[in-house]
């Protein structure tokens, strides 16, 4: 997948990510932090599945996308609690 794609992808992850918190009520981070937060997922996991994450029915989608949110450290670039979401490869 050329990069631009990837960019919009994660774009639009992030817009459902924001949309899963308005539901919840709580205060989304910032569309660039989260698109971030996938670049780094594409690194740790190569091969990540981001448009059946996408596309994907929302709990599952909520699972994987709070659970980078709670447990990837942004200082170390790792994840940690032994998170392992369902799209990663």
């Amino acid at each position: 997948m050329d990069v631009l794609k990837m960019y919009e992808l994660h774009g639009k992850i992030a817009q459902r990510y924001e949309q899963a918190c308005a539901e919840a009520g709580l205060t989304p981070d910032a569309r660039l932090k989260t698109c971030m937060d996938l670049e780094k997922m594409a690194e740790i996991f190569p091969g990540f599945r981001f448009k059946e994450m996408l596309n994907s029915p929302a709990r599952e989608f909520n699972h994987d996308i709070f659970g980078i949110k709670n447990n990837l450290n942004r200082t170390t670039g790792k994840m940690e609690n032994e998170f392992l979401p369902r799209y990663a490869s």
